[in-house]
C-alpha cells in the first residue's frame, strides 16, 4: 500500500539525491555482505547476469542480453553483453564473469578472502551446485550444475553475485569492501564510514545514462528532526523511517508517506546445540510461554504483524494452516518439570541494538520477551551487541538463544526456509541457520524443492516443510513488518522494490 500527497512544486534542489540510514554500510565488496545497508549501495554499482524487475518476480537481461539452458536444468549458456567496460576501464567480457565465479566458488582461490556467506547458502558450499563455469568464447559463458535448481536465475540476481571488475579484484583482495569497481550506472567516489557512501554517475555507462550526478547515502541521528532535513534539501529519501515521525511526515508540505510492504521475518532461534534447547519439551514451553500482540503492543508499532510462520504472507507457499501456539503458561511449567527444569533455569537472550526494518525496537521486545519467559522461571539475561558484533558472533553460534530476523532477497520460499533451516548452513562464520538445527528429513525437503520446476509440487513440499519446523518447535516466529518510507516531494521515477534493494538510476527532480 502507497499513499501519495499532492504537493506544491518549488525550488529544484540539486542533481546528488541524499538517501538517509540509521546504519552505515559494512562492506560494498557485496560478494561478502549480508547485510541490506551494503546491498543498498552495492546494486548501484554493479550489475549481475540477471536482475529482478520492481515486483521481485520478474527476470530481466542485464550483463547478459540473453540466455538458455538445456532440458534437464544442468547446462546453462550466457550470452555476455558486449560494448561494456568497467569503471575501471577495463572490458566486461566472458572470462571477467568467471574469473567471478572462480573467485566464489573455490575456497582455495587467492582471491576468496573474507566470509561468501551468500554462495554457501545458495549454491551449498564451495563449490557446491556449481559444476563449472566455462568462457566458451568472448560474450559466451557456459555454467554447469551437478543438479537441477529451480530458482537458479533468481539466485543469480542477489546483489551478493555482482561483477566486479577482476583487475580490481587482483589490485585490492580483502581490501577490495573499501574499492567496489563494478559496471553499474553509479561509481564510488567516497566512502567516510560511518557517516555516508557518496557514490558519482558513471559517464561511460553502456545503457541509459543516470539522471543523477551522483548518490549520497548518509546516515542519520534518529533523534534528528527529519522536517528539517527534509525543507533544507539535506535529505530526499528516508526509507525505514521511524513511527514516531509518522505524522510529522504526513504533515509536511516537504514530505511524501509511502507504506512499503516487506519480504521478512524476525524471530526467536533457540541454539539447538546448547542445552536445554535440544529438549523439544524445553523449546515447546517457551512457545506457550510467548505472546506477539503484548509484544507488539507495548514493543512495536501499528506496522508490525504477528507471524505465524517463517514465510511471509506474500508467498504462494505461505501455510494459512499453521497459528502460533497460544499462550499457556501451566502447560509451559508443566513442560519444563517433565524436562527437568521445575525451578526454571538460567539462559541469555543476544539482541542487537539497532533496529532492523523487521524489528524496529530489538531491545524493546527482547525485554517483554525476557518478562514473558520469567512467567516459568526462565531467567533471562539480555546481551546487547553492535549490529556489526552481532553479525560476527552469531554466525559461529556462540548464543543460546538470539532475536534475529530475514530480509528476504526473494519471494522464492527458498530463500527463506533453505537459507535459515538446511543443516549445511550451520558453517561456522558462514551460519544463516541460526537455530544451529539438523534435520536429514527437513533437508530433504528443501533439497527436493529446490530440483524441481513444477510449482504446485514445490509448494506442497514447502507446506510440508513448514509443519516439520512448526511441530519440532525449532524457533518461533514472531512478526512480520512493513516500513514507512518519508520522499522529498520533488522526487519522481522512485520505485519502491518488493525486495527491498533500490535501483535509483532513474529516479530525477520535478
Amino acid at each position: 500500500m502507497y499513499i501519495f500527497f499532492s504537493k506544491k512544486i518549488e525550488t529544484k534542489p540539486s542533481k546528488n539525491l541524499i538517501v538517509g540510514r540509521y546504519t552505515d554500510s559494512i562492506s560494498l565488496d557485496p560478494s561478502i555482505a549480508t547485510d541490506s545497508e551494503s546491498f543498498q549501495v552495492s546494486v548501484n554499482i554493479f550489475e549481475n547476469l540477471v536482475r529482478l524487475d520492481s515486483d521481485g518476480l520478474t527476470i530481466l537481461p542485464s550483463l547478459a542480453e540473453s540466455w538458455r539452458s538445456s532440458e534437464d536444468g544442468l547446462t546453462w549458456n550466457f550470452h555476455i553483453r558486449p560494448n561494456v567496460t568497467f569503471h575501471d576501464g577495463n572490458p566486461l567480457n566472458a572470462e571477467a564473469i568467471v574469473f567471478n565465479f572462480q573467485r566464489w566458488m573455490n575456497d582455495n582461490n587467492p582471491y576468496h578472502t573474507g566470509q561468501f556467506t551468500y554462495w554457501n547458502q545458495s549454491f551449498g558450499g564451495f563449490p557446491g551446485m556449481i559444476k563449472s563455469v566455462i568462457a566458451i568464447s568472448e560474450y559466451n559463458v557456459e555454467i554447469l550444475l551437478n543438479e537441477p535448481y529451480a530458482p537458479f536465475l533468481n539466485v543469480l540476481s542477489l546483489p551478493a553475485f555482482g561483477i566486479s571488475s577482476p583487475e580490481s579484484i587482483k589490485k585490492y583482495n580483502e581490501n577490495l569492501k573499501f574499492h567496489p569497481v563494478g559496471t553499474g550506472p553509479f561509481a564510488l567516489d567516497q566512502w567516510d564510514v560511518g557517516r555516508e557512501v557518496v557514490l558519482k554517475r558513471n559517464e561511460n555507462y553502456w545503457g541509459k545514462k543516470a539522471a543523477l550526478d551522483g548518490l549520497v547515502f548518509r546516515v542519520i541521528d534518529k533523534k534528528a528532526d527529519i522536517d528539517a532535513l527534509f525543507k533544507s534539501s539535506r535529505l530526499h529519501i528516508l526509507e525505514g523511517a521511524q513511527w514516531t515521525d509518522k505524522d510529522k511526515i504526513e504533515a509536511s508540505p516537504h514530505t511524501i508517506l509511502r507504506y512499503k510492504p516487506m519480504i521478512n521475518i524476525s524471530y526467536l532461534a533457540l541454539n539447538h546445540s546448547v542445552a536445554p534447547f535440544d529438549d523439544i519439551r524445553v523449546r515447546k514451553a517457551i512457545g506457550l510461554l510467548l505472546n506477539r500482540d503484548q509484544i507488539i503492543s507495548d514493543a512495536l508499532t501499528p506496522l508490525s504483524k504477528p507471524a505465524s510462520t517463517f514465510l511471509p504472507p506474500q508467498s504462494k507457499s505461505y501455510h494459512e494452516g499453521i497459528k502460533p501456539l497460544p499462550q499457556n503458561i501451566e502447560e509451559a511449567k508443566k513442560l519444563l518439570k517433565e524436562a527437568g527444569f521445575e525451578k526454571g533455569f538460567n539462559t541469555t537472550l543476544w539482541v542487537s541494538s539497532t533496529s532492523r526494518d523487521y524489528m524496529t525496537n530489538p531491545i524493546g521486545a527482547s525485554s517483554i520477551i525476557r518478562e514473558q519467559l520469567k512467567e516459568a522461571n526462565i531467567n533471562v539475561h539480555l546481551k546487547v551487541l553492535s549490529w556489526t558484533d552481532f553479525l560476527n558472533s552469531v554466525k559461529n553460534g556462540e548464543h543460546p538463544m538470539v532475536l534475529a530476523g530475514w530480509n528476504g532477497d526473494l519471494l522464492d520460499p527458498d530463500n527463506f526456509l533453505y537459507t535459515l533451516f538446511y543443516s549445511e548452513n550451520t558453517k561456522p562464520n558462514l551460519s544463516l541457520n541460526y537455530f544451529f538445527y539438523k534435520n536429514a528429513s527437513l533437508d530433504q525437503l528443501l533439497k527436493t524443492a529446490r530440483h524441481t520446476i513444477n510449482e504446485e509440487f514445490r509448494t506442497s513440499l514447502y507446506r510440508d516443510a513448514q509443519e516439520m519446523i512448526y511441530n519440532d518447535f525449532v524457533g518461533f516466529p514472531l512478526v512480520h513488518t512493513m516500513s514507512l518510507c518519508a520522499i522529498d516531494y520533488r522526487v519522481k521515477n522512485y520505485k519502491p522494490s518488493a525486495i527491498g534493494h533500490q535501483w535509483l538510476y532513474e529516479v530525477d527532480f520535478r
